[in-house]
């Protein structure tokens, strides 16, 4: 960035505007996300928290792919639901469940 008043230069490492990423914007949307599910979505309900990790290699095409990405996100949770209801001794139909789903890409190998 440059200014017009000083014509100082300053390096600015991320821009919303030309990279389409922001740490700034990014915290700021993980932030409100968090206060929302802190206070409106998770004190209502049990719940029980999954972890799903994946090879690279499959990292990386579903990273690429996101429709592949909410096609595997929705078996993984047909398959998780289904246990949970089973081991209650409910049944799909008198049953109700739900997730959020939040994506790490911070993982390392």
């Amino acid at each position: 960035m440059r200014c017009e008043s000083c014509h100082a230069e300053k390096l600015v490492a991320f821009s919303c505007k030309r990279r389409g990423f922001c740490p700034s914007c990014g915290g700021r949307r993980m932030a409100e996300t968090a206060a929302l599910l802190i206070d409106e979505v998770l004190p209502r309900q049990p719940v029980r928290q999954w972890v799903l990790s994946l090879p690279f290699a499959l990292r990386y095409l579903l990273a690429t792919r996101p429709e592949m990405l909410t096609r595997v996100l929705g078996i993984v949770y047909r398959a998780i639901s289904g246990n949970l209801i089973r081991k209650a001794g409910l049944t799909r139909a008198s049953a109700a469940t739900g997730a959020v789903t939040l994506i790490s890409a911070s993982a390392r190998r």
